[in-house]
């Protein structure tokens, strides 16, 4: 009999000892364990610096993913409607030009104007905290990035307007028509609104009314060929799908912390 007692409490003190070494080192794991990185559905542990370089070069690399598609698509839209235009086989004719009645051209660059200051008014307003705020930052990554290449579509294309010359396919000759600048803007102000909020409001699909009406004004007006309109019209579509899916707005990211709360915010 003194003998089970003994050996039971040895047992238990072995049992004790093993439960207090466990918890210690539980303790300590749960004590120096490191900030974790959740990626591909996987819990990396390791240290800060660690986990910000991984964080760094997660961003980096869909960041060049973006670059990547968005490069793709300037330059399949290039391709396409420069083939297009040689060989429409009638998309692309000249028509006479009007500036009267809704076509008139106060009112194309009265609808520039608006946009550009709707944007930037929605932003500097609202700044970048809410979804509506983020979209109108992201609006303006769209248009700045997408006025800018198809300034440079312009000048790599050099197709002369249909104000001078009566042949479409009058490339690589100095001109400025391909493709739009000012459908690309309306296209690249609309599509971040459409991919946010079409889930929700399908209204907001009536703001390619826009778009619309711009490319056929700047046709109707003799500034544009008809593939003109229409590639500025996919570029800024393309431009302001990418924005769009960014949650984080370049433009926004290098500004100073007030224009991430807005101006709202003193008033």
């Amino acid at each position: 009999m003194t003998r089970r007692h003994s050996s039971r409490r040895v047992t238990d003190r072995a049992r004790l000892l093993n439960d207090s070494r466990t918890l210690k080192a539980s303790n300590k794991n749960v004590n120096l364990r490191a900030p974790g990185l959740t990626y591909a559905g996987c819990e990396v542990m390791h240290s800060t610096k660690e986990t910000s370089m991984l964080r760094i070069s997660v961003l980096q690399q869909q960041v060049r993913g973006s670059r990547a598609r968005m490069f793709w698509l300037i330059g399949s839209l290039f391709v396409l409607a420069v083939s297009s235009g040689a060989h429409a086989g009638g998309l692309d004719h000249p028509i006479t030009p009007t500036d009267s009645g809704i076509w008139a051209r106060k009112y194309t660059l009265g609808l520039e104007y608006a946009v550009i200051g709707t944007e930037l008014g929605g932003a500097l307003w609202l700044g970048g905290e809410s979804e509506l705020g983020r979209t109108f930052w992201q609006t303006i990554d769209s248009s700045i990035f997408s006025s800018a290449t198809a300034q440079g579509m312009k000048w790599a294309s050099g197709r002369k307007r249909p104000s001078q010359t009566s042949n479409p396919n009058e490339w690589f000759k100095g001109g400025q028509s391909f493709p739009s600048g000012e459908v690309t803007l309306q296209a690249s102000f609309v599509t971040p609104f459409i991919v946010n909020y079409a889930d929700r409001d399908p209204w907001v699909w009536a703001l390619e009314i826009l778009p619309a009406y711009d490319a056929v004004a700047r046709v109707k007006q003799g500034a544009h060929w008809q593939t003109d309109v229409i590639a500025g019209w996919a570029l800024g579509t393309g431009f302001g799908y990418f924005a769009a899916k960014n949650k984080a707005p370049y433009i926004l990211s290098v500004m100073p912390h007030g224009f991430m709360v807005g101006m709202h915010a003193n008033w």
